[in-house]
């Protein structure tokens, strides 16, 4: 049986790219949560050498390209047995080559621009996403769930100065936040069940200003709690 306390796996690693100072950032902001506990891994790799079960959750921001087929597989087990996933930024844009792991994500990176203010809107209503990109709908099974998706307050439109990310996503994500491009809305924060687990992503997150703004860091609070409740758990 899982424990009810919040202990987060928090796997990052990178120099550039996500940068050291982000992490820090990210890490030290964690640390001060006082309903969660943080411990750290460099690579997705030692999973396998991990006891998964002690985590409520595990938070991946890195840059990778290689990973093991079975690091992988010990990832879907976990969160498909009812463990909650949170992914920032580049974590989305790691192990292209793996389908299996952007199925977990429920998205797969296809570009980015430069590094340029945007602004970050909050969706009227929870739900999936109806509107732009390439795999855009809403499904029955996303309108079954919806009570399963993260709560927010309202929280005002903010701008940040970041890389924003274009994905191909799933359809029964649950968009809560986007940005408004020439496209169309492009989904910078999503939920998602996957089995039994939560999975949360966050697409900003290349700067440390970004992850040390406070419109982003209510978000990641509220993702956290949320990927981590136990109560998600059967």
């Amino acid at each position: 049986m899982r424990s009810n306390r919040s202990q987060l796996l928090c796997i990052t690693g990178g120099v550039v790219h996500p940068s050291l100072f982000a992490r820090m950032a990210l890490v030290s902001w964690i640390r001060r949560l006082p309903t969660t506990r943080i411990h750290l891994l460099h690579d997705l790799d030692a999973i396998l050498r991990t006891r998964l079960e002690r985590y409520s959750a595990i938070l991946l921001y890195f840059h990778a390209s290689k990973v093991s087929e079975e690091s992988l597989a010990a990832l879907d087990t976990y969160v498909a047995e009812g463990g909650g996933l949170v992914a920032i930024h580049s974590a989305s844009a790691s192990f292209e080559e793996h389908r299996a792991y952007s199925a977990i994500l429920g998205g797969r990176f296809l570009q980015h621009g430069v590094i340029a203010p945007y602004t970050v809107r909050q969706t009227r209503k929870a739900g999936a996403f109806a509107g732009g990109g390439p795999s855009s709908g809403r499904s029955d099974n996303a309108r079954r769930s919806a009570h399963l998706a993260p709560e927010f307050p309202p929280i005002d439109s903010f701008t940040i100065r970041d890389e924003l990310y274009v994905h191909e996503y799933d359809p029964d994500n649950f968009v809560h936040f986007v940005v408004d491009t020439e496209d169309g809305p492009e989904p910078v924060v999503w939920s998602r069940l996957h089995g039994k687990g939560r999975v949360f992503y966050l697409a900003a997150g290349h700067r440390t200003d970004t992850l040390r703004h406070p419109a982003i860091r209510n978000i990641l609070r509220y993702g956290i709690r949320w990927a981590a409740d136990a109560e998600s758990r059967a």
